[in-house]
């Protein structure tokens, strides 16, 4: 029996794809194989590389149209055909993971060799590299990387792992040239990496700038841009002024009061996106202090009055979050929202012994790092002090910030975003297990368990019944007040033909320079 199904795809990764794979895997007998074909070709108009090249470390993804065959005799075949000349395969075969990859000329006259994808895994599972990297919510399920040939590379993994193919499409996995990996190592090889994309390394200057150039030679044709600088300008009001005196193209976290100003300015035009993206405020459980009580964590939920946040300070431009995971995120259930409520605030407080009059708490944010993330905290403090809440917000530069929360050094709560936010096990893993990086919240042996089953299960109803029960009770435990998916405003000048995404990636391969 054969079932196909045409499935366009525009500037956008192939969700449905990755979803039906999935659910394809799961009916397969046990032992079955389950295979992933695809080969590209490109249709008229702006490309960047593929998503599947993403994995080796290019970035960017495709724009094709797809045609998925579903074959059941056993073994079990997925297939997908663009009749195009890149093959990409992926393989399962018990715990095995196969990717097969063709790929054309790369920049700089490097052939792309998949044993930088070994060099790279096997680098980040190194325990002397001491990186985040090697957790289970990473790449820590990773057994053995095992090189085939110069085009086949295959992962074993300790335990099923239906998020393999998700995680390697994010930025999980940007490989390093084994060779220089091995001769300059990490710190040496970011000061100049060795790319494969559009565009050449031309200078990077830490909290300063990173300047690229066109290359040529791309395999896919040149990009219409012939030289892109990042610039670090932390400040909204410095970014929105070098937007509009033509200083700048394309300004990120346009501020929601700015832009009908930037509408009207003649020089520039908004560009928005919905983000996958999370913004939260950390409740933190893993020192001293009163949120190791839930009643108090509860308490703080309906203390905080979100839908005002989202009116007053950020214009209507996000989306309210009732837990742990947004709409975009695959494994996302809906849950009730714990809010806005001072007398049932008030009546937590005292269950828990305390008189909030009396708390002081200490809140870190960076500044400039998400749409107004000091104006955000500032105003959190402001309802937190109806309840007699003294709340000291304490502005961080975002590197010092990040080395707060990795060293366990912030205050009672923090603001962070997260993101992209696509699959259940990215969110889950990272963010509610006590030994993470970027965790404030953990040690919670039945949530543990709960989360580590969650990321094995291959069966789709199964899986999306325990992300469920998941997200109610993570809810329930109240580890942050849920916030909001972000909204992205860009500012674009009027010069430059862009396009945001919702994970956030600045392609520039896919800009367009027009007539002024």
């Amino acid at each position: 029996m054969t079932t196909t199904r045409e499935s366009p795809v525009s500037n956008g990764v192939n969700v449905q794809a990755l979803l039906d794979a999935r659910e394809a895997l799961a009916s397969a007998p046990e032992g079955a194989q389950f295979t992933w074909r695809a080969t590209n070709e490109w249709i008229t108009g702006t490309h960047s590389v593929s998503t599947v090249e993403e994995f080796f470390g290019l970035g960017g993804e495709q724009t094709h149209k797809s045609t998925f065959t579903f074959t059941a005799d056993h073994p079990e075949v997925f297939a997908a055909e663009d009749n195009g000349a890149t093959p990409v395969e992926y393989v399962l075969v018990g715990l095995a993971s196969c990717l097969t990859a063709g790929v054309a000329a790369v920049a700089q006259n490097r052939e792309i060799q998949l044993r930088s994808v070994k060099a790279t895994i096997e680098y980040a599972l190194d325990p002397a590299a001491k990186s985040h990297f090697a957790s289970n919510a990473y790449w820590g399920l990773v057994k053995e990387v095992q090189v085939v040939d110069d085009h086949t590379v295959r992962f074993v993994t300790k335990q099923p792992w239906p998020n393999l193919v998700d995680s390697a499409s994010l930025t999980n996995s940007l490989m390093m040239p084994a060779k220089a990996l091995k001769e300059l190592g990490p710190a040496k090889l970011a000061e100049k990496p060795i790319g494969t994309g559009p565009f050449k390394f031309v200078e990077w200057r830490r909290d300063e700038r990173l300047v690229l150039e066109r290359y040529p030679d791309y395999w896919q044709g040149p990009a219409d841009v012939s030289r892109v600088t990042f610039r670090f300008i932390p400040e909204f009001s410095a970014r929105m002024a070098a937007l509009l005196s033509g200083e700048i193209d394309v300004m990120k976290d346009v501020p929601p009061h700015a832009v009908e100003a930037i509408e009207r300015s003649g020089r520039a035009k908004l560009r928005a996106t919905v983000s996958s993206r999370i913004n939260y405020l950390a409740l933190v459980n893993l020192k001293p202090g009163p949120m190791q009580d839930v009643r108090v964590r509860r308490a703080m939920n309906h203390a905080v009055d979100v839908d005002e946040l989202i009116k007053q300070v950020l214009k209507g431009r996000a989306t309210r979050m009732c837990g742990p995971l947004a709409p975009p995120n695959v494994d996302y259930a809906p849950v009730d929202c714990l809010k806005y409520d001072p007398t049932r605030a008030r009546a937590l407080f005292k269950e828990a012994g305390i008189d909030p009059s009396t708390l002081t708490l200490r809140l870190d944010t960076p500044s400039g790092r998400y749409p107004l993330d000091k104006d955000v905290s500032l105003a959190i403090g402001a309802q937190l002090q109806r309840l007699g809440i003294k709340t000291n917000v304490v502005v961080n530069e975002w590197g010092t910030h990040l080395d707060k929360i990795k060293n366990r050094n912030t205050g009672d709560m923090f603001f962070l975003g997260w993101g992209p936010a696509l699959h259940g096990q990215g969110t889950m893993q990272p963010l509610f297990l006590a030994d993470q990086t970027y965790s404030s919240y953990g040690n919670n042996k039945a949530l543990d368990a709960k989360i580590a089953r969650a990321g094995t299960l291959l069966d789709p109803k199964t899986r999306a019944e325990a992300y469920a029960e998941l997200q109610r009770l993570v809810q329930a435990e109240a580890p942050w007040v849920f916030l909001w998916q972000q909204h992205d405003l860009y500012g674009v000048a009027q010069s430059v033909e862009w396009t945001p995404r919702a994970d956030e990636k600045v392609w520039m391969y896919d800009a367009k320079v027009v007539a002024r």
